[in-house]
């Protein structure tokens, strides 16, 4: 059990293991639990806040405040870009019509890093050991359930779509991004049985067939262990990576270079740099559309929306979006350098589609502020 010195902690426990999770079990399959985990999560720290009466004791660094400052430019320039796009603006909230109004949720990570970056913990390697544990047995059970509504579709690759749609969550894709993330989250932390957990996350994992979040996963993992000062170890390593997938190009065995899918991707930005060339300058600054269908049919890729999160800060907010989308990024790892690779996997893995704003980045960043008080206290803590 987690060993905590005072009876508060026990409810400041509580509450951060039930806002990590929020922050990566939200986009549930189904709309109404994915609003209430959302709410949950945006919510909870606010009411943990005023019961433990600490606002007064409220303190903010320059990194936390930076963000805060970002939340709230982008409620701003979501509010300015939605007047100026007036005529294309819709109040839907479901499926991916919610995108455009993700800018909203900024502020409420800003204010979520700023309060449970503070919260003391007695024991963080078990609870971030706990913190895992949950995480394996509801992605174990998601397998499970997958493979009972589709089991001739279960890690068939042919008949992968039908597979996809299906589980606790949106898509498979969506479970694969965040399975890849916590899995190189998990490189920078230290908690018992963590090589266990991970070889099961890993496993369950490659049950996705979500080929973006596997790529991506390996890709930055052999980013995370290269070491120029082991060149024998590291060109082994270089050469183990580039091999099979020199060979799997070479003779293609799943049709990836002719699939519609991968070549979608690329349509995405030339389908972008062509409304660039004739956009006018108001729209350059801030945006194209305010709903989720006006944007679809204005860059016309198959109906489908510009997956990529950069792509999408810009067809929406405009220039100001991605440089709001950028600083932001750029923010929470100046507040946590070991963020780098993290960010550099949703990046990556966000081509094959990623929300502008995703919440479980703020569980990547407590995750490591809380390995950092193995060593130490968490920085600037006040006693919870």
């Amino acid at each position: 059990m987690l060993s905590l010195e005072k009876p508060g902690k026990s409810f400041n426990t509580l509450v951060l293991m039930i806002v990590l999770l929020a922050s990566i079990f939200f986009n549930a399959s189904n709309p109404f639990i994915r609003l209430f985990i959302l709410s949950l999560w945006a919510f909870l720290p606010i009411f943990h806040l005023l019961a433990t009466q600490k606002y007064n004791n409220f303190a903010v660094t320059k990194n936390e405040l930076y963000l805060l400052i970002y939340g709230i430019f982008w409620i701003n320039l979501f509010i300015f870009s939605t007047l100026k796009n007036i005529d294309s603006f819709s109040l839907n909230f479901e499926k991916a019509n919610v995108e455009s109004y993700t800018p909203f949720l900024f502020i409420f990570q800003a204010f979520l890093i700023i309060h449970f970056s503070k919260l003391k913990i007695n024991n963080p390697s078990i609870f971030l050991y706990y913190f895992f544990l949950i995480i394996t047995i509801i992605f174990s059970l998601d397998v499970i359930y997958r493979y009972f509504l589709e089991p001739e579709c279960f890690l068939n690759y042919w008949c992968r779509t039908d597979a996809k749609r299906v589980g606790f969550f949106s898509t498979t894709n969506v479970t694969g991004m965040l399975l890849g993330f916590l899995i190189i989250a998990s490189t920078y932390l230290s908690f018992p049985r963590k090589r266990f957990l991970m070889i099961i996350l890993f496993l369950i994992l490659i049950t996705t067939m979500a080929r973006a979040a596997i790529i991506s996963t390996l890709l930055v993992l052999f980013l995370r262990y290269i070491s120029m000062r082991k060149p024998i170890r590291t060109t082994f390593i270089l050469l183990l990576f580039i091999t099979p997938i020199y060979i799997y190009f070479l003779y293609d065995p799943l049709n990836l270079i002719t699939d519609g899918s991968f070549l979608s991707k690329i349509d995405f930005f030339s389908s972008t740099f062509n409304i660039v060339k004739n956009a006018g300058p108001y729209d350059l600054l801030f945006g194209f559309g305010a709903s989720f269908e006006y944007v679809v049919r204005l860059l016309g890729v198959n109906g489908w929306s510009a997956h990529a999160p950069i792509l999408k800060s810009f067809l929406y907010y405009g220039l100001f979006g991605v440089v709001f989308f950028i600083l932001y990024l750029a923010q929470i790892y100046l507040a946590e350098r070991k963020m780098f690779l993290p960010i550099v996997f949703f990046l990556i893995c966000g081509l094959a589609g990623a929300p502008i704003f995703w919440p479980t980045l703020f569980s990547g960043y407590i995750l490591l502020i809380l390995n950092k008080s193995n060593e130490n206290k968490f920085k600037s803590i006040k006693e919870a």
